[in-house]
């Protein structure tokens, strides 16, 4: 018998590499790292909004997006750039990476996953756009762009978490009530627009659930006070921003009630997180339509996408996607039941 052109060290390696691992997707990888890309860029206006809240309580949504748009396209793009660059590794975390822990370890704890390493790769990108926006300019307390962590990183990855959730695991119950209310009503409606208004109304549940999230994490990375605090002196600076922001106190002390700065916070981030995670669940499905339109043999049986999201087979309202880990939703996006492609 002829030796084995291996060391040692490559047999052992082989041995106890798991046999079913399996890489993401093409297309799912594209989405990511172009689709996601365009999205955030896209929706950049939105996010400035975002920011623009954390340091105007008392200012309208009208008032917001309004200032944004005074001095020209420009302001309004504000850290565009950045986030079309930088973006690419949050949308592989949020669609490729994510579907690589949802086979191995559930949705929830690959949601639990996919939010801290979103974090890792995103905090320094978006800790600067916030302080371009707010600030308009560079200076010494700004964070660097490659920064992986720093004041507010444990906050984003809690809202990341939240608002991840929206189209990972509750777009798939209201897609079925969807589906089921339209049943009923005998409304004619195209399979691909109902997926998207439930990707739409699962990110606006947790866009509400993690916009206070959202604006504590804009506001330590823009408050000197609290980055300068302690571990111990950040949670009551936290307290005091949520309750001067969205609390009403009278002068004896006692709540009131809510200011009208909550229910503003809350469309401002419906508005941008739910416009930004539709598109993007949208752009994951055009991925995979293309792609099994155009060259369906990449799409190999031996992974499972080939049996699942072949022409044949697209139609199939019960089909699991074993790679995507989740129900086969990428439905044509034109006539109602029609297959991706029928040649």
């Amino acid at each position: 018998m002829a030796p084995s052109s291996r060391s040692r060290c490559g047999r052992r390696c082989g041995r106890r590499r798991p046999r079913g691992l399996k890489l993401p997707e093409p297309p799912l990888l594209v989405a990511g790292a172009i689709g996601g890309p365009l999205c955030m860029c896209l929706v950049t206006p939105l996010r400035t909004a975002l920011s623009l809240a954390s340091q105007q309580p008392h200012a309208t949504a009208w008032q917001i997006y309004s200032s944004i748009w005074q001095q020209g396209p420009a302001t309004a793009w504000t850290g565009a750039t950045i986030n079309l660059l930088t973006s690419s590794p949050m949308f592989i975390v949020l669609g490729p990476l994510y579907h690589f822990w949802k086979e191995r370890v559930g949705g929830v704890m690959a949601v639990v996953f996919s939010s801290m390493v979103e974090s890792l790769v995103t905090y320094g990108p978006q800790t600067v756009t916030a302080q371009m926006a707010v600030w308009g300019h560079r200076s010494t307390s700004m964070a660097e762009v490659l920064c992986p962590y720093g004041p507010g990183v444990v906050i984003m990855t809690l809202r990341n978490a939240v608002a991840m959730s929206g189209i990972r695991l509750l777009s798939e119950p209201f897609e079925r009530a969807l589906l089921w209310g339209i049943d009923q009503l005998s409304l004619p409606m195209p399979k691909g627009m109902v997926t998207f208004m439930a990707d739409l109304l699962a990110s606006s549940v947790t866009s509400i659930l993690s916009a206070p999230l959202n604006q504590l994490y804009t506001f330590a990375v823009i408050d000197l006070e609290y980055q300068q605090a302690g571990y111990l002196e950040k949670l009551p600076l936290c307290w005091l921003f949520l309750s001067s922001t969205y609390l009403v106190w009278g002068n004896d002390g006692h709540w009131h009630g809510f200011s009208s700065t909550l229910p503003r916070d809350l469309l401002l981030r419906c508005v941008f997180h739910a416009t930004l995670m539709s598109l993007f669940a949208l752009a994951e499905r055009i991925s995979v339509n293309l792609w099994a339109r155009f060259d369906p043999a990449n799409l190999s049986d031996a992974d499972g996408l080939g049996a699942e999201l072949s022409i044949a087979n697209a139609n199939d309202a019960d089909g699991i996607c074993p790679s995507l880990g989740y129900k086969n939703r990428f439905e044509s996006l034109g006539e109602k039941g029609s297959p991706l492609q029928q040649t």
